[in-house]
């Protein structure tokens, strides 16, 4: 036991010395160490063994854990922190990925062919992940995430274009799982970037992708671009208020409860022009404060809170729905321009009575919905 605490563990060493004395453990005979087993230098050397078997298991059920079993890709709370920790040490690109019209194949064809689908999907992410500064996982149902470590958008687009030519080779070849596409939003990142900030941008991307452009890929970056001149709001409000205000001319497919808001704000923005009413659109935005590192099912229970507080507060004639992974949108009709504040005090504040998170800090930005050109 000379080497107890130092090269093994203290706890395991003399579990299973004692394990030795009691007979729970017994030796190979012919195993030269079971001539002196009592010798230290000899129960030193089956201690190490038993105890690098013991380690080996530990690790194996530890991955086996973490690990999707349909997919064969990290579950989400491990591949973000995989991901996060990347994106400490690298430059690179978060990439959210989702999969088109997967309820309509396990709807028609059942979930063995969806299963499929999911099975393509995690291939090809894997494949590309082989590289130890890759990393991806299953987000759940049909989203995913990939960190690429390349900070040029070609390389991107290069990873991408691939995932994408894979997937949709294969679903041309079983017909069952021809309605399946994938959808992509994009956000360029650098060492050392926060992961919940760029997740959320890569999300916005992608519902921008939802609302425009299905079965594409697009670049948050992109959006700012497109936005830039526009330096009173930001660009994000600026940005939604444009594609409400042309929800008309949608051709995609969009989320119900998203188009049926939409509808609403056209109608709304059309009576407002016709009758002089001043309604404006609010977008309320959690943030994560720097220190704080949220997974997943705390940003979703704080949401819960944010939505059922804003249900609560809003009047019956003002409108909400969820817009990304961290924000909702608002329609408020007529209210004076200077109770804004006040109203959105009053959300804010019962959602701290529901939610005790200290980690996400809400914000809002609004806008008159007739000056949106």
């Amino acid at each position: 036991m000379d080497n107890c605490s130092t090269q093994f563990d203290p706890q395991i060493s003399c579990m299973f010395v004692d394990m030795l004395d009691n007979g729970m453990v017994v030796i190979d005979e012919d195993n030269p160490a079971a001539q002196g087993y009592r010798d230290n230098a000899a129960i030193e050397s089956v201690a190490d063994k038993f105890i690098s078997e013991v380690m080996k298991t530990m690790s194996s059920q530890e991955k086996a854990d973490s690990v999707d079993y349909l997919t064969g890709l990290y579950m989400r709370s491990r591949g973000q922190q995989v991901i996060a920790a990347l994106m400490q040490d690298n430059d690179g690109c978060l990439a959210f990925i989702d999969m088109d019209n997967l309820k309509k194949v396990n709807d028609v064809h059942g979930h063995k062919a969806g299963d499929r689908a999911l099975k393509l999907i995690g291939n090809l992410l894997a494949k590309e992940t082989e590289n130890e500064t890759f990393a991806a996982c299953r987000l759940g149902g049909d989203e995913f995430l990939i960190f690429m470590p390349y900070s040029d958008r070609a390389s991107v687009e290069s990873v991408i274009k691939r995932i994408f030519e894979g997937f949709e080779s294969a679903r041309e070849a079983d017909c069952e799982i021809k309605e399946a596409a994938l959808s992509a939003g994009l956000c360029m990142t650098t060492k050392g970037a926060m992961f919940e900030s760029d997740y959320t941008k890569a999300d916005k991307a992608l519902y921008y992708v939802k609302q425009n452009c299905k079965g594409s890929y697009f670049f948050y970056e992109q959006l700012l671009a497109d936005n830039k001149e526009n330096t009173n709001l930001s660009a994000d409000l600026r940005n939604v208020a444009k594609f409400l205000k042309e929800s008309g001319s949608y051709t995609g497919a969009l989320d119900l409860n998203y188009r049926e808001f939409a509808r609403i704000y056209e109608f709304v923005n059309n009576v407002g022009d016709r009758h002089k009413h001043n309604c404006y659109l609010v977008m309320v935005t959690m943030n994560t404060l720097p220190e704080q590192l949220a997974d997943i099912e705390e940003i979703e229970k704080a949401l819960d809170c944010m939505e059922q507080s804003i249900r609560s507060k809003i009047r019956k004639v003002d409108v909400c729905t969820r817009y990304s992974s961290m924000q909702y949108l608002i329609i408020l009709f007529e209210p004076q321009e200077n109770q804004i504040p006040n109203v959105m005090e009053r959300i804010f504040m019962h959602y701290y009575e529901l939610c005790d998170r200290e980690g996400f800090k809400p914000q809002y930005e609004y806008i008159k919905m007739t000056e949106v050109k």
